[in-house]
């Protein structure tokens, strides 16, 4: 049973979000969140199955998505452990893998598709700079599904402000606050490079595309976190470290 999908106010072109997490709650519940994972999971099998130039077995195209998605959570989960909460955790070991309580890093999601990507391509003797490309490409779509989800959950909100687009989010600790979307700030961000790279994606292979998509997401994503704006130094170092590491991935392709 769908409840509360919709209940928007616009007073003053100013939009009051007051959305029920839950799609579905009905003794069965489904959050706007998991079903946006899934359909982004869904689809990321379709077009890996339409990049493909060569006949890889649908086995393996399913194969390597699962592989995308676990090793995505699970660098997730360490990311936000080790890169912001390794003091907290130290003392409770056992709540590390309590991730249906929240908690993932997107910096440590790309260093687990990394890791994820060459192992299955060790595993199935793929070229690993290819299957890279497609597993980056691919992240941008999760990463628009992702954000949508963090909207509709009233969750990473942005910093205050006075105009027109802001959003009340009534579900949160701002519930009396005009904040920054920023959520849907990086959700076009991601659907945009989708869509440009996905249209280079014959045209640029070999590791550029990872170097291009990385650069270009975590440079934007440095200045959407203005946007943000309470404690940020850590994200914001992250992003600068990830933007300058692929130019360094980009040097080491050219020679």
């Amino acid at each position: 049973m769908i409840l509360n999908v919709f209940k928007i106010l616009v007073p003053d072109g100013v939009i009051i979000w007051d959305v029920d997490r839950y799609i579905i709650n009905n003794g069965i519940k489904l959050s706007y969140y998991g079903f946006l994972y899934t359909v982004s999971f869904l689809l990321s099998i379709y077009i890996l199955k339409k990049l493909h130039r060569t006949n890889f077995e649908t086995e393996d195209n399913l194969i390597f998505i699962i592989i995308m998605a676990i090793s995505s959570i699970i660098g997730g989960r360490l990311g936000f452990v080790f890169f912001y909460h390794l003091e907290e955790f130290k003392h409770n070991l056992e709540d590390v893998v309590k991730i249906w309580q929240g908690g993932l890093s997107s910096h440590g999601s790309a260093l687990g598709i990394v890791a994820g990507v060459f192992w299955f391509s060790r595993f199935k003797k793929f070229r690993y700079l290819y299957f890279l490309d497609k597993a980056f490409l691919l992240t941008l779509l999760a990463g628009f599904f992702i954000r949508l989800g963090n909207f509709f959950n009233s969750e990473k909100i942005g910093k205050k402000t006075n105009g027109d687009w802001g959003v009340i989010f009534r579900n949160s600790a701002y519930a009396n606050e005009i904040r920054h979307p920023i959520q849907l700030y990086e959700s076009m961000i991601c659907l945009i490079l989708f869509i440009f790279f996905l249209r280079l994606n014959n045209r640029v292979r070999n590791g550029y595309l990872t170097v291009f998509i990385v650069f270009s997401l975590f440079t934007l994503r440095y200045f959407n976190m203005f946007f943000f704006g309470e404690n940020i130094i850590i994200e914001q170092n992250l992003n600068f470290t990830f933007a300058l590491f692929s130019l360094t991935f980009f040097v080491v392709l050219k020679k």
